[in-house]
C-alpha cells in the first residue's frame, strides 16, 4: 500500500497557531539581526574599525543561522510535504516549540 493510497492528513503543523506565532517571531528576529549587521559593518568601514567590521561580519553568520529556521518552518508548513511524507512535515521543526 503506498502513502498516496490512504486518506488521512498531516495538518497539526499548519494548523498549529503557536508554530505560526513563533515562526514570526524568528522572522522578526533575523530582520533585526540583518538591520544590526548592515549598520555594523557599514559604520566599522566608513570609521575604520576592525571591531565593527568583524563583528557585522560575524553578525551575518547568525543571519544566516536564523534563516535556516525560518526555512524549516515554511517546510514544516507547506501542505505539500505534508502530503509527500508519510508522517508529514513536522519533523523539521521541534517538537517543543
Amino acid at each position: 500500500m503506498s502513502h498516496l493510497s490512504h486518506s488521512h492528513d498531516h495538518d497539526y503543523v499548519i494548523q498549529d497557531s503557536k508554530i505560526g506565532s513563533n515562526e514570526k517571531k524568528t522572522i522578526f528576529v533575523v530582520a533585526l539581526t540583518f538591520i544590526t549587521m548592515v549598520v555594523e559593518v557599514s559604520y566599522g568601514y566608513i570609521t575604520g574599525s576592525m571591531a565593527l567590521l568583524a563583528d557585522g561580519w560575524h553578525m551575518a553568520s547568525h543571519v544566516g543561522a536564523l534563516s535556516i529556521s525560518v526555512i524549516a518552518y515554511k517546510l514544516a508548513r507547506s501542505k505539500r510535504l505534508n502530503k509527500k511524507f508519510t508522517f508529514g512535515a513536522g519533523k523539521f521543526i521541534p517538537c517543543n516549540v
